[in-house]
């Protein structure tokens, strides 16, 4: 139910997102405040936010994690596409969110699964690695260097030493 409820959600966001996009199209005064592209980003995010969500309830286990790296990823991709550099904070929020929950407990799994190589390990910590780092690299070239992207890359580093640390 929890996962219908996410999805439902990120439908409505990313139609709230149009609604701000369609908005910026127009040729009134009010279309070129950047309060229309904001909007339209904060709400994109917000979708992509909801679905990471929706997956979480739908899978259960070690995804909240996941999750909240491919949101870091879809906020990063939309700070890029609609140049609103709000965004890139969000990714580095996220990303302290993430560092604290591996700070807390930093196995994600209780166990990896009867594969030596190709095990659980490689989703609860290669996607989150591979999530930071183009999230990283999306955004560097999008606006150049800054402490959201290097927390990015930390994170990608981070995620990449524990990966080959549990295999």
């Amino acid at each position: 139910l929890f996962a219908i409820v996410g999805a439902a959600l990120a439908v409505a966001f990313a139609l709230g997102s149009a609604v701000f996009r369609s908005l910026e199209g127009q040729d009134n005064e009010a279309a070129h405040t950047p309060n229309a592209r904001f909007g339209a980003g904060a709400f994109a995010s917000a979708a992509i936010g909801a679905l990471s969500l929706a997956f979480v309830f739908f899978l259960q286990g070690a995804t909240l994690t996941v999750a909240l790296a491919l949101a870091a990823l879809g906020a990063a991709f939309v700070s890029a596409q609609l140049r609103i550099s709000a965004l890139r904070w969000c990714v580095a929020g996220l990303g302290v969110v993430v560092a604290a929950r591996l700070a807390l407990d930093p196995r994600l799994l209780s166990s990896a699964g009867p594969w030596p190589i190709l095990n659980w390990l490689l989703f609860a910590y290669g996607v989150p690695a591979l999530a930071f780092g183009a999230a990283a690299w999306i955004m560097r070239r999008a606006l150049g260097e800054d402490t959201p992207v290097r927390v990015a890359q930390s994170l990608c580093v981070l995620f990449s030493a524990f990966l080959v640390f549990f295999e």
